[in-house]
C-alpha cells in the first residue's frame, strides 16, 4: 500500500489492495444507480475523516460486453480520442514499469457543481466506455492491429523507460518551473524532452 506522499513503481500488493479497497461496501452510500436492459451503473460516494476529499465510485455491471474489450479500449490512447469526450490529447512519451499506465485528468470544479458531477458525469463516463468497448474490435482491425503494448509487454521497449532517478522531486519544483514549460509547451516543444510532470502540466489547461 503507498503511504502518502509516496512516488514508486506499483507492485502486485498495490494493485490487491486497491481491488479490495474498490469492492467494498462499508462506509459507501449509493448516490445514484440507473439500470438498463444492457448495463446497471451504481455510483457511490464516501468521505474519510483524514481527508477533505470526496471519494467516487462508479460501478457498471454489463451483460454484452467483454471484459477484455473494455480493458483494451481504455488503454488504447488513439482509440480512446474517438470516444472520450473528456480527453483533448494523449501520447505515449515513455513508460514507468510493464504494469503500470499512468494517465492525468485535471478539472476544476465548483462546490455546487461536484454533486451534479457525481450524478451525472462520473455515469457518463463508465457509459461512453462501455459503448466504446463494443465498437472497438472492428475499430482495431484496421487501425494498426498489431500495437497492443499494453499486453504485450516488448513493444513498450521502444519507448524511453522512466527510472525514479530521473524524477525530480516536488520540493524541487517551483511555480516557475511550471510556467516555463507551459511557455515552451506552447511553442512546440518536443515532447520527449520534458518530464512526465511537464506533461501533466500542460495537459491540465
Amino acid at each position: 500500500m503507498f503511504a502518502l506522499g509516496e512516488v514508486r513503481e506499483p507492485t502486485e500488493a498495490d494493485f490487491d489492495h486497491f481491488r479490495e479497497f474498490a469492492s467494498e461496501k462499508e462506509g459507501w452510500t449509493i448516490f445514484h444507480s440507473k439500470k438498463k436492459p444492457d448495463h446497471e451503473i451504481t455510483t457511490s460516494t464516501k468521505c474519510l475523516d483524514c481527508s477533505a476529499i470526496k471519494l467516487i465510485k462508479v460501478e457498471a455491471k454489463t451483460f454484452n460486453v467483454q471484459a477484455a474489450s473494455i480493458y483494451d479500449c481504455l488503454h488504447d490512447a488513439e482509440y480512446r480520442k474517438t470516444w472520450d469526450f473528456m480527453m483533448k490529447e494523449g501520447n505515449r512519451i515513455a513508460y514507468v514499469s510493464p504494469n503500470s499506465e499512468i494517465g492525468y485528468y485535471y478539472r476544476n470544479i465548483p462546490t455546487f457543481a461536484v454533486n451534479i458531477a457525481t450524478k451525472i458525469m462520473a455515469p457518463k463516463m463508465l457509459k461512453c466506455l462501455l459503448d466504446a468497448a463494443r465498437g472497438y474490435s472492428r475499430w482495431k482491425e484496421s487501425n494498426n492491429p498489431d500495437f497492443v503494448p499494453w499486453r504485450n509487454f516488448e513493444q513498450l521497449k521502444q519507448f524511453p523507460l522512466v527510472k525514479s532517478d530521473d524524477i525530480s522531486n516536488n520540493s524541487d519544483l517551483t511555480e516557475d518551473y511550471f510556467e516555463h514549460y507551459v511557455i515552451l509547451g506552447k511553442k512546440g516543444v518536443n515532447a520527449n524532452s520534458l518530464l512526465p510532470v511537464d506533461i501533466a502540466d500542460n495537459c491540465s489547461e
